[in-house]
């Protein structure tokens, strides 16, 4: 019984057809990294030129100023809507666990962000301060 199963393995295995695998016939196409651009390392890159890019996307990081870290949701969205009114639609809601993060603006240059800063400070905002993050392409300006 050992032989006649050891001799059907055997065979089964000398029966498999090789397959030759020919790597020259791949055509992968080349990943559509995301561009990260940051402006205190390359200033060289112009927005004009990426706005053509044909990568899935563009990152781009620079600042906003904070205003708020809850971890209740409605005291966020209360905040979001008050400051909506008075800085305009780039007021952002980031959940970073636990808590919810208000936040202003998309500038490039540290600059512009301290100005509104110093802005939400007499406003009533001591608490604002500048942090980094990732903004978006479209909206830069600040308020």
């Amino acid at each position: 019984m050992r032989i006649t199963l050891i001799f059907s393995m055997l065979t089964f295995l000398g029966a498999q057809e090789k397959l030759i695998f020919d790597t020259s016939l791949l055509n992968d196409p080349e990943p559509k990294w995301p561009i990260i651009l940051n402006s205190l390392w390359d200033d060289s890159l112009l927005l004009e030129d990426l706005s053509q890019s044909e990568n899935t996307e563009i990152i781009l990081e620079g600042f906003r100023v904070q205003v708020l870290a809850t971890q209740s949701l409605q005291k966020a969205d209360r905040l979001k809507g008050i400051l909506s009114e008075k800085y305009g639609s780039e007021i952002y809601i980031n959940f970073e666990a636990p808590n919810y993060k208000v936040r202003v603006g998309n500038f490039i240059l540290k600059a512009d962000a301290e100005k509104l800063r110093s802005i939400l400070n007499v406003s009533g905002y001591p608490q604002a301060w500048i942090i980094r993050s990732r903004i978006d392409l479209q909206r830069i300006g600040g308020n």
